[in-house]
């Protein structure tokens, strides 16, 4: 059987002693790589399944994709090792600017030596700043201008190294903004952030979502779970801009009027508080914060039973929607990751 979407999984560290929501432990990761074997995943680069969605070929049943962001050496010392016993691709993005600096990053023959084992090499930024915020007193061209320069510096550096020319970016720390979207559009790059949720032909190729794997993120019952999901069916995934005006926004979800859909089992959750508040109106749902949001990136995660697979396991439709909130001066919150 055929499909029309991916599992995009995303990982940082393949550690013992790293940050422990960006972590993701050898012994589990050994784990997580020997379930997606044993149960017959399709695995797959991420070039592969974008050409797929821009194309509108059909994906294999369960695809998966593997990538990692950032160029920390555990990768190659952790997880690596693995991938190429299994002969799994996967997809690697790397912040140029940190490659062969200090111990905990990769240098360009280990990136290299991944390369020719099955990883594509793709662009993560040459800082790794937040690429959607505009710095005070810096028009939007003058941002523009930066950030164009800082991803096709990643970009000409990669193309030196490895000969790749694949135009994929992952945002540092997951942001993204309209006009980062737009900008990249015109690049021709697609980009993937990390809000959750499989990755479907008919979202937007420029943020397309990825489960991150990290912290409890991870886990086996929580590894399988997001394994088991399907995108939500709705008429069209809503590109909105995540950059939070109103402390509770409201959050549209049109649902396809075919099929059999029950809008009473839809669930969202807000990050740190919670059930969301839904109201249903025909095919529509509303969903909004109970409370205000708390500063820093925020999420909505939206879930709803579809059906039974073949193998008894109850297969979720998911939604996720990203909310970057300034403090209360407007400024940009510290990084916390």
């Amino acid at each position: 059987m055929a499909q029309q979407h991916a599992i995009i999984l995303q990982y940082h560290h393949i550690a013992e002693n790293t940050p422990f929501i960006t972590t993701t432990k050898p012994e589990l990761f050994l784990w997580q790589m020997d379930y997606l074997q044993r149960e017959g995943y399709r695995i797959l680069p991420l070039s592969a399944v974008v050409e797929a969605f821009k194309s509108g070929e059909q994906l294999p049943q369960k695809t998966v994709v593997i990538t990692f962001d950032d160029a920390y050496k555990s990768i190659y010392k952790n997880a690596f090792p693995i991938l190429k016993e299994k002969m799994f691709p996967f997809s690697f993005f790397i912040n140029t600017k940190s490659v062969g600096r200090g111990e905990n990053h990769l240098n360009w023959q280990q990136i290299l030596e991944m390369e020719n084992s099955g990883a594509e090499i793709l662009n993560h930024s040459f800082s790794h700043t937040h690429l959607n915020r505009i710095k005070r007193g810096e028009t939007n061209q003058q941002w523009k201008q930066r950030v164009r320069q800082d991803i096709e510096t990643a970009q000409d550096t990669i193309t030196h190294f490895t000969g790749s020319t694949q135009k994929i970016i992952a945002f540092p720390y997951g942001e993204y903004s309209l006009q980062l979207i737009e900008l990249i559009r015109e690049m021709g790059y697609s980009g993937v952030g990390q809000q959750s949720g499989p990755a479907a032909s008919e979202f937007s190729l420029e943020a397309l979502p990825r489960f991150p794997m990290g912290g409890n993120y991870g886990k086996p019952s929580v590894f399988i779970e997001k394994l088991n999901t399907l995108p939500m069916p709705l008429e069209k995934a809503p590109i909105v801009e995540p950059l939070v005006i109103d402390e509770k926004p409201k959050l549209r979800l049109q649902f396809k009027t075919s099929g059999k859909i029950n809008l009473n089992n839809l669930n969202c959750y807000v990050s740190g508080q919670g059930k969301a508040k839904i109201d249903l109106i025909s095919n529509q749902a509303v969903v909004q914060a109970v409370q205000p949001l708390s500063t820093g990136r925020n999420r909505y995660n939206c879930t709803m039973p579809a059906y039974k697979n073949e193998d008894s396991k109850t297969m979720f439709y998911w939604f996720s929607q990203l909310w970057l909130v300034p403090d209360k001066n407007g400024n940009w919150y510290k990084e916390y990751q």
